[in-house]
């Protein structure tokens, strides 16, 4: 899971820097490329992300020729719990912790975030459990506990895993959340027709 990137010459505007949006891809296309027992789905928040790092698109293109790479080419209205239901781990960027790792981990898949805004003084409580186990500040690191895992998932048994938070995020995970609102909402307006 991606967001959106820049070389953020804008005052108004800071996301991520291009040039790290670029590795975050190329530690993981190289992956799929090298290892035949790696696979990856890429959704994307827009379709603009990887069109705009050119360097990146040999990679994507060669990944996709291993029938192991499967790029969401229009990622619009598909939520991401859709796909993290047929992964294994899913690996997300931004920077602020995103709803789209949110919606998959909710999902029981184990998911790791690289903080590349470092909020670290904004979620003191995550890192304080999750430091190095769902959240990272350094790519390396994270790319390098992932591979860890794979090759040996009882080296980190924690890494990825939300378990034993999952109702601090979703203490319901019933899929209704939608239903509790509009009565929230219904209940509001009454009040203020009152």
């Amino acid at each position: 899971l991606d967001n959106m990137h820049s070389m953020n010459q804008s005052l108004t505007t800071q996301i991520i820097m291009t040039p790290v949006m670029s590795k975050f891809y190329e530690h993981f296309l190289q992956w799929v490329i090298d290892e035949e027992d790696v696979g990856l789905i890429i959704k994307s928040k827009r379709t603009a992300v990887q069109e705009t790092m050119p360097n990146v698109l040999p990679l994507l293109k060669q990944a996709e020729k291993t029938g192991r790479c499967f790029n969401i080419t229009d990622p619009h209205r598909i939520q991401p719990d859709v796909f993290a239901k047929i992964s294994n781990f899913v690996v997300s960027i931004g920077i602020y912790l995103p709803g789209a790792l949110l919606e998959s981990i909710l999902e029981g898949v184990r998911g790791v975030f690289y903080d590349y805004g470092n909020l670290q003084s904004n979620e003191q409580e995550l890192y304080a459990w999750g430091g190095k186990k769902v959240i990272f500040n350094d790519l390396y690191e994270m790319v390098e506990s992932i591979k860890k895992f794979k090759y040996n998932p009882l080296s980190i048994p924690d890494l990825g895993d939300w378990s034993s938070h999952l109702d601090e995020l979703d203490p319901f995970r019933d899929g209704k959340g939608g239903e509790r609102i509009g009565v929230y909402v219904r209940w509001l307006q009454e009040a203020f027709d009152q």
